[in-house]
C-alpha cells in the first residue's frame, strides 16, 4: 500500500521551482507520484510503503535551497504551527524583505560602487563590474550546482550562469 506524505515548500517563485523540485523528487527510489503547486506552495508525494523515508524528500529539496515543512504529524493529525508557517509570513512579506530581494538589494548596491570606481578610476576598466557580477552569480551559481547534483542539470539557474559568463569577454 503506497504511502502519501505532504510538506509546505517555501522558496518557490515560479514554475521552474517547481519542475526542478519534481523532477529531483521523482528519482528517488520508491517515488510513484509527485505533485507541486507554486501557488499553494504544497508538495505532495506518493510512494511505495518504507521504500522513501519522508526525511530523503525532504534532504533532497533542501539540497536544492528550498525549505520544506510536512504538513501533518504521524497519525495524520494536522500540525498546528510549522517552520514552513514561519517562511509563509516571509514569502507574504514586501519583496525586498526576502532573501532573494536582498540579493537583489546587495547586487544593485555593488553594481553602483563598481559604477562610481568607472567614474572616479577610469584605469581600473570593467574589473569592478566584473567582480559584481561575480559576486551576485554565487548564490546562483550554488543553487545551479545543487540542481546538477540532484540530477536536475538545466535549471534555470544554470542558464543564468551560462549566459552571464558568456558576457564576460563583450
Amino acid at each position: 500500500m503506497p504511502d502519501t506524505h505532504e510538506w509546505l515548500v517555501t522558496g518557490m517563485d515560479c514554475p521552474s521551482c517547481a519542475a526542478k523540485i519534481k523532477g529531483a523528487v521523482g528519482q528517488l527510489p520508491g517515488i510513484e507520484t509527485v505533485e507541486i503547486s507554486v501557488m499553494s506552495r504544497k508538495l505532495r508525494v506518493t510512494a511505495t510503503a518504507h521504500a522513501t523515508l519522508p526525511a530523503d524528500i525532504e534532504s533532497r529539496v533542501k539540497s536544492l535551497g528550498y525549505g520544506i515543512e510536512a504538513i501533518a504529524q504521524a497519525g495524520g493529525v494536522p500540525n498546528p504551527h510549522t517552520e514552513a508557517d514561519e517562511h509563509a509570513t516571509q514569502a507574504d512579506a514586501p519583496w525586498y524583505r526576502t532573501g532573494k530581494g536582498h540579493l537583489v538589494l546587495l547586487t544593485a548596491a555593488l553594481l553602483s560602487v563598481a559604477w562610481g570606481l568607472a567614474l572616479l578610476l577610469p584605469a581600473s576598466g570593467n574589473w569592478p563590474f566584473i567582480v559584481a557580477c561575480l559576486a551576485g552569480l554565487i548564490p546562483i551559481a550554488l543553487r545551479a550546482f545543487a540542481a546538477i547534483r540532484a540530477g536536475q542539470p538545466f535549471s534555470i539557474e544554470g542558464l543564468c550562469c551560462a549566459n552571464t559568463c558568456q558576457g564576460f569577454p563583450v
